[in-house]
C-alpha cells in the first residue's frame, strides 16, 4: 500500500525486533511495476540489513563529536584569556592605587576597565551556551522568504551606515520546508554580520545580495558579496567552533550557522561569487527529514 500511494515506490529505514529478542536496523526499498494501463502488475524490492553500518556510523559520529569538543575547548581558552588578562591587570593597578592612597578617579577609571573585561568574558559565555542550545525548536512548514526578509530588515540600517548596498532576490511561491523561523533568522542575521564586518573598511564596491530559489528537493538559500573571499585552503575550516582569521572575530557566527543548519537536515557550503566575494550557500530539504 506504501508503495502503491507513494508514485510507485518507496525508501524507508525502520527497526524491527527478532525472535531472539535482539534489534536490527534494515533499509527497504520497493518500487511497483505498471501495465500499460496503469495497473499494478508486481511489486520488488530488496530487504538490507545496516546494523553494522548505522553502528559505525555512531561511532564515527561520536569521534567528530569529540574532537570538535577538543577544538571547542582550545577556542574557549583563547577567547577567555585575552580579557581575563585584562581583568587581572586591573585588579592588580586597583591594588596598588588603594595602598598607595591615589586618587580615587584613576581606580574608578581601572573599576570600570574592570568591568568591561567581565562583560567581555559574559558575552563570550552566552555565545558558547547559545552554540550549544538545541532545545525550543519550533519546526513547521515555513515559507522561507519571512526569515530572510526579516533578517535583511533588521540588517539594513547598518549596511547604509557603511554604505553597502543590500539586496534581496527572493523567487515567490517557494515550497515550504520544515523550520524554526528564529533560528533560521539567526542563521542570516550571521552571515550578513559578517560580510558588514568584512565589507565596511573596503573602499571598493560593497554590495551584498540575499538569494532564495528551489533545486529538485530543496529550497536553496545563497548570500553572497562582494569582498576579498574566503580562500580555498581555509573553506574546510570556517565552519569549525571558535575558528576567526579576524582579530576582533569570535568563530562562533558560523558554526553555530552550521549546526542550525544541519539539525534542518540541511547543508551549508562557501564558494566564490560572481562579484568575486564570499558566495554562502544554504540547501534546505523541502520534504521533512526527521
Amino acid at each position: 500500500n506504501r508503495a502503491l500511494y507513494s508514485n510507485g515506490g518507496y525508501d524507508i529505514e525502520h527497526r524491527i525486533i527478532l525472535p531472539d529478542r535482539t534489534e536490527r536496523i534494515v533499509h527497504e526499498r520497493a518500487e511497483v511495476i505498471f501495465d500499460s494501463m496503469k495497473n499494478p502488475l508486481k511489486m520488488i524490492g530488496t530487504v538490507q540489513d545496516i546494523t553494522k553500518q548505522k553502528e559505525l556510523e555512531r561511532i564515527v559520529a561520536e569521534q567528530d563529536k569529540m574532537a570538535s569538543l577538543g577544538h571547542m575547548a582550545a577556542g574557549i581558552v583563547h577567547e577567555i584569556k585575552n580579557p581575563l588578562s585584562g581583568l587581572n591587570v586591573c585588579l592588580a593597578a586597583i591594588k596598588e592605587n588603594l595602598r598607595e592612597d591615589r586618587d580615587l578617579d584613576e581606580v574608578f577609571s581601572l573599576l570600570d576597565g574592570a568591568t568591561g573585561a567581565v562583560g567581555k568574558i559574559s558575552a563570550i559565555v552566552e555565545r558558547i551556551m547559545d552554540f550549544a542550545r538545541s532545545d525550543g525548536q519550533e519546526m513547521v512548514p515555513l515559507d522561507i522568504n519571512a526569515p530572510l526578509e526579516e533578517a535583511i530588515r533588521i540588517s539594513a540600517t547598518n549596511f547604509r551606515k557603511f554604505g553597502i548596498s543590500l539586496r534581496s532576490d527572493l523567487s515567490e511561491n517557494l515550497p515550504r520546508v520544515y523550520a524554526d523561523f528564529q533560528l533560521m533568522e539567526q542563521v542570516i542575521l550571521n552571515l550578513l554580520s559578517n560580510a558588514l564586518e568584512i565589507l565596511k573598511e573596503s573602499e571598493s564596491e560593497k554590495r551584498v545580495v540575499v538569494s532564495s530559489s528551489s533545486e529538485g528537493d530543496f529550497v536553496t538559500i545563497t548570500v553572497e558579496d562582494s569582498g576579498p573571499g574566503v580562500p580555498v585552503s581555509l573553506r574546510d575550516r570556517i565552519f569549525d567552533p571558535f575558528f576567526t582569521t579576524r582579530l576582533s572575530g569570535t568563530g562562533v557566527g558560523l558554526g553555530l550557522c552550521k549546526k542550525i543548519i544541519i539539525e534542518h537536515g540541511g547543508v551549508i557550503k562557501v564558494d566564490t561569487s560572481q562579484m568575486g566575494g564570499a558566495l554562502f550557500k544554504i540547501l534546505l530539504p523541502i520534504k521533512r527529514t526527521g
